[in-house]
């Protein structure tokens, strides 16, 4: 399909009414191709003097355009699967020698190199996959680049994009795949790093509340004790430890469960257990001297003894 084209052949003039007709020099952009009687053509170009009558002997003139034009069209192709790839050229052309275009009738210049153009498409989009349009251009640029241009012109290779016909479907299906793909790239790290990375994760997704990081963590910890309960349990009820076996297992799965004190901590430990200040474990009950008098010096004898007065 050809989207965008040009005819270089501006003006064309033939006949008897030739003979009687002044040449004009040719403007700049532009190229005057002369043909003679025996089938010669001669070119003159913007600001060459042009023969005068007595020069005669030609039969036609043709005004060229030789300055530089857009060209685009669209090439169907196969592709790897059930799908056609729509290839799309876009060129910025040029006529350098106007004889080729005049001798050739070249009137329609991107139908001129369309062909072509089809047989390098043609050549590469079958060996990918409908989903690697990418890859297919950037092979067709390369083969592009590597070839010689049409005699006479300047064709120079703007773009070319490779794109799956009548597959949305398919675009669709490979985006959420993409979304996938990269989700599952971003939580990759965080899988493998440590609870204090996980527990980052559920407060950025929950906006800063770690609540559901921290009731998943405590379910799977008292889903690990009851099993550990059950299996402990099934071991003491089975009858087959004796007495010192059931006291050790019983003492390892203890020590699992109670977190143990941190060396230098049994103070603060102690003092959390009893739900005291720290330091003042013994302001609950008064000491009592050999005296019988309480240190806390109230003057009352205990166990039946009275102070002295």
């Amino acid at each position: 399909m050809i989207q965008e084209t040009y005819n270089p052949i501006l003006h064309q003039r033939s006949g008897v009414l030739l003979r009687f007709t002044t040449l004009r020099a040719p403007q700049r952009g532009t190229a005057l191709v002369v043909e003679h009687r025996d089938g010669r053509l001669d070119v003159i170009a913007a600001g060459a003097p042009v023969p005068g009558r007595r020069g005669g002997g030609h039969r036609a003139t043709y005004l060229v355009d030789t300055t530089t034009h857009g060209l685009t069209f669209v090439v169907p192709s196969r592709s790897a699967d059930p799908w056609m790839f729509s290839v799309t050229f876009r060129f910025s052309c040029s006529v350098i020698d106007p004889t080729v275009v005049v001798r050739e009738e070249r009137r329609d210049m991107a139908a001129a190199v369309y062909e072509s153009m089809a047989t390098v498409a043609r050549s590469v989009t079958p060996k990918f996959g409908v989903l690697d349009g990418d890859r297919a251009a950037i092979e067709i640029l390369d083969v592009l680049r590597g070839a010689r241009p049409p005699h006479g012109l300047d064709l120079s290779v703007v773009g070319v994009d490779v794109a799956a016909e009548n597959a949305e479907d398919l675009r669709t299906t490979q985006r959420n795949l993409l979304l996938e793909r990269i989700n599952r790239e971003a939580r990759r790290d965080v899988a493998k790093g440590s609870r204090d990375e996980m527990l980052a994760h559920y407060m950025a997704i929950n906006n800063g509340d770690p609540s559901a990081f921290l009731k998943l963590e405590r379910e799977a910890q008292e889903a690990d004790a009851k099993i550990n309960l059950d299996l402990v349990r099934a071991a003491l009820e089975s009858g087959k430890l004796s007495a010192g076996e059931s006291t050790r297992i019983s003492k390892r799965i203890l020590d699992r469960m109670v977190q143990t004190p941190h060396p230098g901590r049994s103070g603060q430990l102690r003092d959390r257990l009893r739900g005291t200040a720290p330091g003042a474990l013994d302001v609950g009950r008064p000491v009592i001297d050999a005296t019988g008098l309480s240190e806390a010096g109230d003057g009352v004898r205990r166990h039946g003894s009275e102070a002295d007065e």
